[in-house]
């Protein structure tokens, strides 16, 4: 969606890619300000589907990413269930050691990957977007929608 702000109101430009505009009649009631700012916010929209369609062919599809954040998030919530389980019954430092080995076998090489740069995650290629506002962002915006429909 490109919006441009007048007077504290935004105008929605609409869906499409700034270029598609072409009446000159509806152009020119804005300013080059404004035009400025759809097309930037045009080139960043036409970056992110670039860079979403190089993801599909290169990652996977949707629904593929999908069951990969699935199967991720399954494993790192049985690890990190079973370590505090285990975590709860140490009295001591060697216990506590012992009950990392379960958690670390399981992630440990993954780790090292990672650290040697073998494996690459995304969130620490994202360069300005912070991935944690992202997430605070969106989760923020669901649990808005759950709170909303339980009122209706």
């Amino acid at each position: 969606m490109i919006m441009i702000e007048r007077a504290g109101r935004p105008l929605i430009l609409g869906d499409v890619p700034f270029e598609l505009f072409s009446d000159p009649d509806y152009i020119a009631q804005f300013t080059p300000e404004e035009l400025q700012s759809a097309r930037a916010q045009a080139e960043k929209i036409q970056r992110k589907a670039e860079i979403r369609q190089t993801i599909t062919l290169s990652a996977g599809d949707t629904q593929s990413l999908l069951g990969t954040t699935a199967d991720a998030v399954h494993i790192l919530l049985y690890e990190i269930a079973t370590f505090g389980v285990t975590l709860s019954q140490v009295q001591t430092l060697a216990e506590v050691r012992a009950a990392a080995k379960g958690f670390n076998a399981t992630l440990g090489d993954f780790a090292q990957r990672v650290v040697r740069g073998e494996v690459k995650l995304p969130y620490q290629n994202k360069g300005s977007e912070n991935p944690l506002t992202e997430i605070e962002m969106r989760a923020t915006a669901v649990t808005q929608a759950f709170t909303q429909r339980n009122q209706d």
